[in-house]
């Protein structure tokens, strides 16, 4: 259990363990309420892991709605190396699981899922995957495309040591300055010891590919979904977010935070951001 978590949300939240599909044991933060109109669950960005969404949780369950925040291997309380993949769809697989259990205990109930950076990522092909499974998409900050962190020789260095090396560590930090604004966040994930920065060849290639299988296959998302975005994104390429949006067929809407960095969800303006994804549910699911 993520202490900070239990303080926020107090008895509403709860702690447990899926297995993988290759029988790794993967972490679920979550905030239960009774008798949800829906259930939301969360993917969170690389390095990081689902128990910061205490805030968001708390405000849609104000509206009836349960959330998950899932660790994928590697990351948070999960087992696993850290950013120690063969191929993204073991990040897939992890989220399958999740899917698989939040709808066990939701039958009949909307799942969405919001994917944050990375997570978007995984979230997105999830949905092209199980779309039995995910009625609705969220995307925050979506990581499709990274070639603003691939130029020039960084690109062959990536490809190359993916062959070459693929599990060296080849970065380590995480600065919280460069995904927020706020002092406070900036903090706490300085002194969150589960937050890692944690960078290989292999993953940032998978994920590179990932991206742009999303962008690839958007025509065929037929669900409502919002994306959630800043042009001053230091960490992804947000021009992403607009290719992915503008090749979307169905329910589709997209929201610019002008004065924000990656990190929307633990950013100045928050507040607005959550009340931005419950408004949107609401909306969707009047009556779920």
């Amino acid at each position: 259990m993520y202490p900070e978590v239990q303080s926020m949300t107090g008895s509403t939240v709860a702690s447990e363990y899926l297995k993988s599909a290759d029988g790794l044991r993967l972490h679920i933060t979550r905030w239960d309420v009774p008798e949800p109109f829906g259930a939301l669950l969360v993917v969170p960005g690389k390095g990081e892991h689902g128990g910061r969404y205490g805030k968001l949780a708390a405000e849609l369950a104000g509206c009836g709605w349960r959330t998950w925040g899932l660790d994928p291997r590697g990351q948070g309380l999960s087992d696993g190396p850290r950013s120690q993949i063969e191929s993204y769809d073991e990040f897939l697989a992890d989220t399958g699981t999740a899917l698989e259990a939040l709808g066990r205990e939701c039958p009949g109930r909307p799942v969405v899922v919001l994917g944050y950076s990375m997570g978007a990522v995984t979230g997105v092909l999830a949905a092209l995957r199980w779309p039995d499974r995910v009625q609705g998409l969220i995307c925050v900050s979506p990581a499709f495309v990274i070639d603003n962190r691939l130029r020039g020789l960084a690109k062959v260095f990536a490809y190359l040591g993916s062959w070459l090396f693929a599990q060296s560590i080849v970065a380590s930090g995480y600065n919280p300055t460069a995904v927020t604004n706020c002092p406070l966040e900036q903090q706490r994930i300085a002194a969150d010891p589960l937050i890692d920065g944690t960078t290989r060849p292999r993953l940032v290639v998978e994920l590179h590919k990932a991206g742009a299988q999303c962008l690839r296959l958007a025509p065929q998302l037929a669900i409502p979904a919002l994306i959630l975005a800043t042009p001053f994104d230091r960490i992804v390429d947000a021009r992403g977010a607009q290719t992915f949006y503008d090749r979307l067929p169905g329910d589709r809407t997209i929201h610019w935070y002008d004065d924000q960095l990656h990190d929307l969800l633990h950013e100045r303006r928050s507040a607005e951001v959550t009340g931005e994804i419950a408004g949107w549910l609401r909306e969707r699911w009047p009556g779920a």
